[in-house]
């Protein structure tokens, strides 16, 4: 079991957690400037809507992965081979049993693909494109389970490691032979071939790192006490996931149903540069949230208070500084990227980027919720969540002339009518000594920055031409000004008070060790004459 530093594990999570996600999101530029060059709009929107399609029938996963994960912080913190052995079999046990059940559900599923989609004939038998690609999402399930064990064990670099090198090879297989073949089918059967392999080297190195696992002997019996949080927490977390999909996971089949795959193309390449931004964001928050839990587990309530604001502090400010960046150069950089056909209209971006940072902004409250273990308290909240945001989409989109802008402005909806309340709340409840006066300035503070972004997309005073070199030049200074800025502003507050503090200290530790060397450098020459 990892025996290094919190810091040192959050270091290295973070430090691979980034350097593989920007390979990623290269990767992922690479593939679909190859997708959308071979192939057409279509078939991207096509992929986007499978890709919808398919998170519903993951709900047979019934968010155990994050009750699991939770379960396994006390073990790991304890060394208890015995249990993490158990927990581990039960897990397996329920992964393989939900792979077989999203397998028969999309078959099925498969049979009534034209009541999300309206296809053009040339893009071939959908039924067979769509079970190729639901092959994908099966075969993850009988060794991913493993990745789990990794993640809550601080370990998460591990996993990016593999990840980023396997989407390398997946990419490039997926280019060449699109190039070779223009066949989408031969672009999926690469993509199972590649997540079989991968998964199948996360078992090997979770055999290598916990070598208990290979253990055959006699399984430890789970304590009720476990087994019925872990039930408590499950059914929390399907809640959740009913909420997480709906949100996110109707916003293509809406376009395609009510407006046609052409669009679904258009918004996904949006889609893809956000993703690709907030997954490189997330990854480095993410490396951290093990840590959090340990944190809280080992520490008493009221010294979290701290953490909590000086975490917020550095989510909003990436989070905001990203956005600011992207309401500066995302439509220059789509029209150099793809062309003016492909481009969605200011207006349409400014709500986009508006929408997207209010997502990011949650992640300070979620990572302390899952720390906490709040999966059962969220389970009304989500289906709320998702119900509000269906039936507002539905309505916007079938009955006025939004269109994609239906989507987006329903989420924002959700966003500040719902989730900007209820996670602190549910979060206060669990740890009362969080300052909640204090959380609610500084929300509101956040936000007010985040509208004045999403309008700088409409009422920007400079213009940034499609030019590659502009554009780099144009986001290197958007980063400078925002954050000279965002230092400013917020110069009272206590966490950029400590933040200072600790950089100031830091180099001060710095330059003392360095003149130290100086003196005993020449000290040494003294002496020796």
């Amino acid at each position: 079991m990892n025996t290094d530093s919190r810091t040192k594990n959050a270091v290295m999570n973070a430090f691979f957690g980034i350097g593989m996600q920007l390979l990623v999101v290269l990767c992922q530029f690479v593939g679909q400037t190859v997708f959308i060059k071979i192939l057409s709009a279509e078939y991207l929107g096509l992929n986007g809507v499978f890709s919808n399609v398919l998170q519903f029938l993951s709900l047979a996963e019934l968010g155990i992965g994050g009750a699991i994960t939770f379960s396994l912080y006390q073990p790991l913190a304890e060394k208890d081979e015995n249990m993490i052995r158990a927990i581990m079999r039960l897990y397996k046990t329920i992964y393989t049993v939900i792979g077989a059940i999203i397998l028969v559900g999309g078959i099925v599923t498969s049979y009534f693909l034209d009541y999300f989609i309206t296809a053009p004939t040339s893009l071939g038998n959908i039924q067979i494109l769509f079970i190729l690609f639901l092959m994908n999402s099966v075969v993850s399930y009988f060794f991913a389970y493993r990745r789990t064990l990794l993640i809550a064990d601080q370990r998460g670099y591990v996993d990016s490691l593999n990840q980023g090198l396997f989407k390398i090879l997946q990419v490039v297989l997926q280019s060449v032979f699109l190039i070779m073949t223009k066949q989408y089918a031969v672009f999926l059967v690469i993509q199972i071939f590649t997540t079989i392999l991968s998964n199948y080297r996360v078992y090997s190195q979770t055999n290598k790192l916990y070598g208990f696992l290979k253990n055959k002997n006699e399984y430890q019996k789970i304590p009720r006490d476990v087994v019925s949080k872990l039930k408590k927490n499950a059914v929390g977390a399907f809640s959740s996931k009913i909420g997480t999909i709906i949100m996110f996971g109707t916003s293509n089949i809406l376009i395609s149903k009510f407006i046609g795959l052409a669009a679904v193309g258009v918004y996904s390449n949006y889609m893809l540069l956000l993703n690709s931004v907030s997954g490189l964001l997330n990854r480095a928050l993410n490396s951290v949230s093990a840590t959090i839990a340990n944190y809280i587990h080992s520490r008493e309530p009221k010294k979290t208070n701290e953490k909590f604001f000086d975490y917020m502090y550095v989510v909003n400010f990436f989070s905001l500084m990203f956005g600011f960046v992207l309401a500066v150069v995302l439509n220059p950089f789509i029209n150099l990227w793809l062309g003016e056909n492909f481009k969605l209209s200011e207006f349409t971006v400014a709500l986009l980027i508006f929408n997207w940072v209010l997502n990011l902004m949650r992640n300070t409250v979620l990572s302390f919720m899952t720390a906490y273990g709040t999966y059962w308290e969220t389970r009304w909240k989500s289906v709320a969540e998702a119900l509000t945001n269906l039936v507002v989409g539905v309505i916007l989109i079938s009955t006025t002339t939004m269109v994609v802008n239906a989507v987006i402005v329903a989420s924002i909806i959700v966003g500040i009518g719902i989730n900007a309340w209820s996670e602190p709340y549910i979060l206060l409840k669990k740890n009362i000594s969080f300052n909640k006066r204090k959380y609610v300035m500084r929300y509101g503070f956040y936000v007010s920055i985040a509208i004045d972004i999403s309008l700088l997309t409409i009422y920007s005073p400079v213009h940034v031409k499609s030019n590659l070199l502009i554009i780099v030049f144009a986001s290197v200074v958007s980063v400078l000004i925002f954050t000279i800025l965002f230092m400013l502003v917020t110069m009272q507050f206590e966490e950029n008070k400590r933040f200072r503090k600790m950089f100031m200290g830091k180099i001060a530790r710095t330059v003392s060790v360095r003149c130290a060397k100086k003196l005993d450098l020449q000290d040494s020459r003294v002496d020796d004459e």
